[in-house]
């Protein structure tokens, strides 16, 4: 038996969403000093580059590490339809 290999397996997502910043007590001139731009009426966006790893041996058997089709879906279920093109207000 040779000696279990260690491997990365690494996946990757693109999200976007967009947030802004406001609070009721504050003027609209102590809003855009204390949070300048991101204090805007219309929200403004980001993009995210999301990266998933996991570390393993690879398994005799199925020559994987991790089913990829399972890191997908998982990283679709918690990440991508979670937080894709949501609006973040403070």
């Amino acid at each position: 038996m040779s000696e279990p290999k260690t491997v990365y397996l690494t996946r990757r997502i693109e999200i976007s969403s967009a947030h802004s910043y406001s609070l009721d007590t504050l003027t609209e001139e102590e809003r855009i000093a204390t949070f300048g731009k991101s204090a805007a009426t219309h929200a403004h966006g980001h993009n995210y580059d999301v990266r998933v790893t996991v570390k393993g041996n690879v398994d005799d058997e199925t020559g994987m590490v991790v089913n990829i089709k399972s890191i997908d879906a998982l990283m679709k279920e918690r990440i991508d339809e979670q937080l894709d093109h949501r609006h973040y207000s403070l």
